[in-house]
């Protein structure tokens, strides 16, 4: 996981996104093992560290629909300290949880306060 996001900031910034879409799909395949292991803090980090809610927002739904909004939240929280997240970040992802509860857990009314008051 770490290596993915190492080379997806190495891509990013390096302005090739033949790159970036190569390992948002490598990064896909991926994505079914850590689910068949139950390794949710790996997706966690995985989609907190790339940040390209957009791209991999499938990882958003696997977490919310295995219970794990709050690791997450705690993720997050944790890689926008480290990285001094702009507000518009944290708006983003906040929009990218919200669409998946939404869609996955659309009654979950606790759930979207939660995200609301991060």
């Amino acid at each position: 996981v770490e290596l993915l996001i190492l080379s997806h900031h190495f891509y990013k910034s390096s302005a090739c996104l033949d790159g970036v879409d190569v390992l948002v799909a490598l990064a896909a395949t991926r994505v079914d093992a850590y689910v068949l292991e139950g390794d949710f803090p790996c997706l966690a980090r995985l989609i907190t560290g790339v940040g390209n809610f957009y791209a991999l927002n499938f990882i958003l739904g696997i977490l919310i629909e295995n219970g794990q909004l709050d690791l997450l939240l705690q993720k997050y929280s944790a890689a926008a300290d480290t990285n001094t997240g702009t507000a518009d970040a944290v708006r983003g992802f906040r929009m990218a949880v919200l669409t998946s509860l939404k869609h996955f857990n659309p009654n979950d009314l606790d759930a979207f306060a939660l995200v609301c008051i991060f």
